[in-house]
């Protein structure tokens, strides 16, 4: 019998996909896009992520078990589905990378500043090469484990709440917000991952049933964002939350323990398990697709070509300023496949029945 996801591996996975480096910063983001009480926009984002996987839910009721590449095959000449996969394998591998530059950027400003960033970007690389090759089974299973490693970090915000206050959330909601556009986009990229359950469809049960998880799992992301940045609005003043870069890094800060001293490093260093299944997922779904390209390759092989032009390509950006630019670009793409993917898949799903 063919392995299965199991349904709690895809609630895990879905959110330890979606939570990444972008918590950091969601604070922030949140005050400076919504202004005062900004941490309820959190909702209302969530609420257009479950509109988009109601949409990849349809997609997966209607394909009748058949994956996103199977759909495209049955439609597109091979003259557009290679160079659309070899698009979409840079795209996730790309995107993969600069994740990984961003957390070892701040890994470094944070508390290593005198050691080279390759010897930690090595280290991550060397993680992700070792599960994407094992298959989705095991980075499945991995996940559970680091999510039960790390999910308990969350408990720390109850150590904020003595000095938590609702008079500093004020009576105004949504005032003194700007670039509400451009805004909500850069806080919808910590949503992002859902989409790449439409890879996944071989690998989960044949139950239509299964998209109600990947629901679950946004609700569990939705959950744990709306948490940290409710506390962060109440603990610091409006103006803080606005000023500060990484709130959820100061938060971390005022952490303390009698029996642990410096306990942000020992949470910062958790939180790269996260960050570790993020990447992996996006490199997965990258060598996914180069392997319907190039099918007599070995996953070794193409895993270990993917992850060395991607890096080679993220040696043009070094400073924080320079990846924070490539990842808002690659962003807005990845948030036009999150919608644009299941688009074009019902597209090919009404060719294929009027064909028949």
């Amino acid at each position: 019998m063919k392995e299965r996801l199991h349904p709690f591996q895809i609630i895990i996975l879905i959110y330890m996909i979606q939570s990444g480096v972008g918590l950091f910063s969601l604070p922030n983001k949140l005050a400076n896009t919504y202004g005062t009480n900004g941490w309820i926009g959190i909702f209302i984002l969530s609420i257009i992520a479950i509109i988009n996987i109601s949409l990849i839910a349809f997609v997966v009721k209607l394909a009748n078990g058949k994956d996103l590449f199977q759909l495209y095959e049955s439609v597109l000449p091979k003259i557009l589905i290679y160079p659309l996969y070899a698009l979409l394998a840079f795209q996730w591998g790309i995107f993969g990378i600069f994740v990984t530059n961003k957390f070892i950027l701040l890994l470094k400003m944070l508390y290593f500043p005198t050691v080279s960033t390759y010897i930690f970007t090595f280290m991550l690389l060397l993680l992700t090469f070792m599960l994407v090759k094992g298959g989705i089974y095991h980075i499945g299973k991995a996940t559970v484990i680091f999510f039960y490693l790390t999910i308990g970090t969350t408990l720390l915000l109850f150590f904020h709440l003595k000095e938590f206050r609702f008079l500093r959330m004020t009576t105004f909601i949504f005032k003194d917000g700007n670039d509400f556009i451009i805004g909500n986009l850069d806080i919808f990229f910590s949503f992002l991952g859902y989409e790449l359950v439409l890879l996944l469809i071989p690998f989960v049960e044949a139950s239509k049933k299964w998209m109600r998880y990947v629901v679950y799992g946004n609700l569990l992301t939705t959950l744990v964002y709306g948490s940290v940045c409710f506390v962060s609005f109440g603990f610091f003043s409006y103006k803080q939350v606005s000023n500060d870069l990484y709130p959820v890094l100061t938060l971390l800060e005022y952490t303390k323990f009698p029996f642990v001293e410096r306990i942000e490093n020992l949470i910062f260093t958790l939180f790269a398990m996260k960050v570790l299944i993020t990447i992996v997922m996006y490199y997965w779904a990258s060598v996914t697709c180069m392997n319907r390209i190039l099918p007599s390759l070995r996953d070794e092989v193409v895993t270990f070509a993917m992850i060395g032009i991607t890096f080679l390509i993220s040696l043009s950006a070094s400073v924080m300023s320079e990846v924070d630019l490539w990842l808002k670009y690659l962003g807005y793409i990845e948030t036009c496949l999150a919608f644009g993917l299941p688009l074009s898949a019902l597209g090919c799903i009404a060719i294929i029945g009027w064909r028949n």
